[in-house]
């Protein structure tokens, strides 16, 4: 059985392009107010036994599961919701569905998070959107970890993004202050 979105809920599709609706002063699904920019953080691995092993650490992120208030993305993967996020696109108009996908023209498993160095797996032909960062005509940065900074995964999703390396939690949230702070 395959989900199907209502159309009164937000999914992760939706962020960027009200964050995008936001920064011009439009009035988008969210109805943010108009900014000069904007810091969207992104935490991957929050999965249902990860919240409810750590519940009283999360209670706001478990008071919206239980109102039912989370976006969601579908198939619930770190490609598919990450991609989700950085095109404003489900995982079909994408294409990036999965940790492990089958290549037909390969006859081979492709591991769309580590994978991108086998022949015939590139990001421009896997990852079939452009992503928000490439077309919307904002300074956009991306903050993470330096051994994701050449990897498929990021020239799949993250494209037309600066980015920006750094190595602990607070270094990173440092960093995005800071960029933040300068492109004011």
């Amino acid at each position: 059985m395959l989900l199907n979105r209502r159309s009164d809920r937000p999914i992760l599709a939706d962020v960027f392009p009200n964050c995008l609706a936001a920064m011009r002063g439009d009035a988008g699904e969210f109805g943010l107010p108009a900014v000069r920019g904007c810091v969207v953080v992104v935490v991957d691995g929050l999965g249902a036994q990860q919240l409810l092993a750590r519940s009283g650490h999360a209670r706001t992120l478990m008071r919206a599961w239980g109102d039912r208030q989370q976006l969601m993305s579908f198939p619930s993967t770190t490609v598919a919701g990450i991609t989700s996020i950085t095109t404003g696109q489900l995982a079909g108009g994408h294409g990036m569905v999965a940790y492990s996908v089958w290549d037909r023209e390969y006859e081979l498993v492709r591991n769309q998070i580590a994978g991108w160095d086998h022949a015939g797996m590139l990001s421009t032909v896997w990852q079939l959107a452009p992503t928000l960062f490439e077309g919307a005509g904002v300074d956009a940065a991306v903050v993470s970890v330096a051994e994701y900074r050449q990897s498929g995964l990021t020239h799949a999703s993250l494209r037309g993004a600066e980015y920006f390396a750094g190595e602990s939690m607070l270094e990173r949230s440092k960093l995005a202050a800071s960029i933040a702070a300068q492109r004011e």
